[in-house]
This record gives C-alpha cells, structure tokens and sequence, in this order.
C-alpha cells in the first residue's frame, strides 16, 4: 500500500492549540485540539504561543489555533521549515510539561 502524499497525512493530525487555563488557574495551556491533556502550561500567551509553535514544528505542521479569552479564535500560519522565533527559554519561560 502506498503511503499518502506529505500533506495528506499533515492534514490528518490534530493541530495544536493555545488556551486560557481553566477558570480559577491563571497562564495558559499548550494541548492538541480534543485532547485534554496539556502538553505544556505557561504564564504568558506569548510563551504559550512560541511553544506550541515549536511542537508544531517538529512535526511539520505549519498553523497553530489560539484561543483567546474573549472567545475570538485566531490560526497563525507559519513555515516550519524556516522559523527562527526565540524559545520559550529565551523569553524567561520553564520547561514544557511533559
């Protein structure tokens, strides 16, 4: 059986997402669309923001969505093979969950 083009099974994977935490948490969580376990929790949008892009990457996937807490949904696109944004470590944030 042959294998489907790149950006069929691109298409196929849940994307990752940034999200308020929860009400009554503070900061925000890094987590793939439908799957409630986070994969990374952060102070800021910002840090929220440059992790999930760098999961992303690792994958190949080019967008991210975030959730904003106006409820306003914005997908940023991205080209991951030439991404050069600092990391969540460079702007002062921790370690990922994991």
């Amino acid at each position: 059986m042959a294998d489907a083009p790149r950006g069929e099974s691109l298409r196929m994977q849940p994307r990752l997402t940034v999200q308020p935490a929860p009400v009554g948490e503070s900061g925000w969580i890094v987590a793939y669309e439908n799957d409630p376990a986070p994969i990374g929790r952060h102070e800021t949008r910002e840090q929220a923001e440059i992790d999930a892009r760098e999961h992303a990457r690792e994958f190949g996937q080019a967008e991210i969505i975030v959730y904003n807490r106006d409820g306003e949904t914005t997908y940023q696109q991205f080209d991951p093979e030439n991404w050069n944004a600092p990391t969540v470590r460079d702007i002062g944030g921790g370690p990922a969950l994991g």
